[in-house]
């Protein structure tokens, strides 16, 4: 999905480690991430964020490390509202 939010935040905190945007193919990445273990939230607008737990296991300083992350976004809720004006 082109232009939706990736936030990383470590598994049980709240605190976003960092954030970016999905390219025009829906592909993200983050640089310089620590071992450890974190979840992987992504929004879009119109649709239901989707989370995903991640553990790395590589020092950030090892390079050119890259893993495939799938991630489905579900339909978000539809609300709508009703006015009048009184004539």
């Amino acid at each position: 999905m082109p232009n939706a939010t990736v936030k990383l935040t470590t598994r049980g905190r709240p605190e976003t480690v960092e954030e970016t945007t999905t390219d025009s193919s829906g592909n993200f990445g983050f640089s310089h991430v620590e071992k450890g273990e974190y979840q992987i939230l992504v929004t879009s607008e119109g649709y239901a964020a989707a989370m995903r737990d991640l553990e790395v296991a590589r020092p950030k300083e090892e390079e050119n490390c890259a893993r495939a992350i799938d991630v489905t976004l579900g339909v978000g809720s539809c609300g709508s509202s009703v006015g009048y004006t009184k004539r």
